[in-house]
């Protein structure tokens, strides 16, 4: 809720701002356009009661050849004087905070719409007991069509974790592949069993520490009124102990190793015609053959687009089927936050 609020506090900067330089700009323009009042002073009577003389009649500025078509344009009285009138004040520009926040929040550049280029990039995830920052270093047009390096620090209730590997992106499709070291801070690995229970994480002793080496296939296929999300991923688990279990933090499984193999289907509808906000259904599934052991979770998902740069998102995908009773371990790790995407270049 706090990375809500701080999105809210940026808008309203942002509108604010906003305002300002407007007012600025009209009381500029008043200004400059203000009639300047030059009748001649009135003659004081001479003594005697004689009528002061008549003025000569003002010589007319002489007229001047115009720079773009060359014929005579009068000149102003005040240049006829040798004095050139005062240009308005230049609008103040917005601060570079405040341009980066409307950058933001209101920004509608397309990323398929980029060059390809060598880049820095950034997908950022904050919210609720989460953080999670995937930094891109590659080529191509970022978060569209791109191949390079990704490093990933992760921190979410409970654990530690990271990824390092090889990503990319060929507009719907995407893949990566690396490793993610894990590091539980309140979860020990348990000795093996044929079903676990969420009070043997409070009598067992110790943080489980291990790696994860993991492929994942991605696809986002727009179908109808909306996009056909799929995902595939193999991991192999590396560095528990014989015969014990772990629970891995980042498929919220208990894994006897090495492997765990996961499908995952869904379906996000666009509630908004020409907008991209969505709500969607998800079906995960999961098994560790190690254990004979198949998990299913089934949830809704749901993202309201704010700009290009910015979304906020929402996601509850408990368990619905396991063989082992973890209360709410068993589920995805609910999702409540906001998104900021990234990228150097344009």
């Amino acid at each position: 809720m706090r990375a809500l609020g701080l999105v809210v506090l940026l808008a309203f900067a942002a509108h604010a701002e906003a305002a300002r330089l407007e007012t600025f700009a009209a009381r500029s323009s008043a200004v400059a356009t203000a009639p300047i009042d030059s009748s001649p002073a009135s003659a004081e009577p001479r003594a005697g009661g004689a009528e002061p003389a008549s003025a000569p009649p003002a010589e007319q500025p002489a007229a001047e050849p115009d720079a773009a078509t060359g014929a005579a344009r009068p000149r102003s009285a005040a240049s006829s004087a040798g004095v050139e009138p005062a240009a308005s004040p230049a609008p103040e520009a917005p601060s570079p905070f405040l341009a980066w926040v409307d950058d933001t929040l209101h920004s509608t550049l397309r990323w398929e719409d980029g060059s390809p280029r060598l880049f820095f990039a950034e997908q950022l995830d904050a919210g609720y007991v989460y953080v999670r920052g995937r930094s891109f270093i590659g080529y191509g047009k970022p978060h569209d069509r791109w191949i390079g390096l990704e490093v990933t620090p992760m921190f979410w209730m409970g654990a530690l974790s990271g990824f390092v590997g090889l990503s990319g992106a060929w507009r719907w499709a995407g893949f990566r592949a690396g490793a993610r070291p894990v590091l539980s801070l309140d979860r020990a690995f348990l000795p093996a069993a044929d079903s676990h229970q969420r009070l043997e994480f409070d009598t067992a002793h110790g943080s489980a520490k291990y790696v994860a080496l993991e492929a994942e296939l991605s696809a986002n296929l727009p179908l109808g009124p909306g996009v056909l999300q799929l995902l595939g991923s193999l991991t192999n688990v590396q560095g528990v102990p014989e015969g014990l279990h772990v629970f891995e933090e980042g498929l919220r499984i208990m894994v006897a190793p090495p492997w765990v193999w996961r499908a995952r289907g869904g379906y996000a509808l666009h509630v908004v015609r020409g907008k991209q906000h969505s709500v969607g259904l998800v079906v995960d599934v999961m098994g560790v053959p190690a254990r004979n052991l198949v998990q299913v979770r089934v949830g809704v998902v749901g993202v309201v687009k704010l700009s290009t740069r910015l979304e906020a998102r929402l996601s509850i995908i408990p368990a619905v089927y396991s063989r082992d009773q973890l209360g709410f371990l068993n589920g995805e790790l609910p999702e409540l936050g906001i998104r900021y995407t990234f990228a150097t270049g344009k």
